[in-house]
């Protein structure tokens, strides 16, 4: 909370924090994870040019591949986790929208925030 200075007495107000703070984190978790595998394929493609015998490039080539799909999985999962939080957000305005609507027309005492 401290480090991007989001906080409140709130307690809905801080929730809605926390969950954006979440969702930072998970975003750079994930861009340093994609950094590194981008550095491993990197290193990978310049290794194949220095490997002699053929056992050793079908190996490498092998753990290529593998960076490369892991890059894909990453971008996968990124994908969904934003669709995700756009689909919760979705939600959570539709339920405010219906609490005021339901506060204004007498069917709620309780005054939305």
């Amino acid at each position: 909370r401290d480090r991007y200075g989001l906080t409140s007495d709130n307690a809905s107000v801080q929730q809605k924090f926390d969950q954006m703070m979440s969702v930072a984190d998970a975003l750079e978790r994930n861009y340093n994870a994609s950094t590194e595998r981008v550095k491993n394929a990197e290193f990978l493609r310049a290794r194949l040019n220095e490997v002699t015998t053929p056992q050793q490039k079908e190996d490498l080539q092998l753990r290529y591949q593998q960076e490369l799909i892991e890059q894909q999985n990453q971008q996968m999962r990124l994908a969904n986790m934003q669709m995700l939080q756009q689909q919760q957000e979705k939600m959570e305005n539709e339920k405010r929208a219906q609490d005021i609507s339901d506060f204004y027309f007498g069917k709620s005492t309780v005054m939305p925030q």
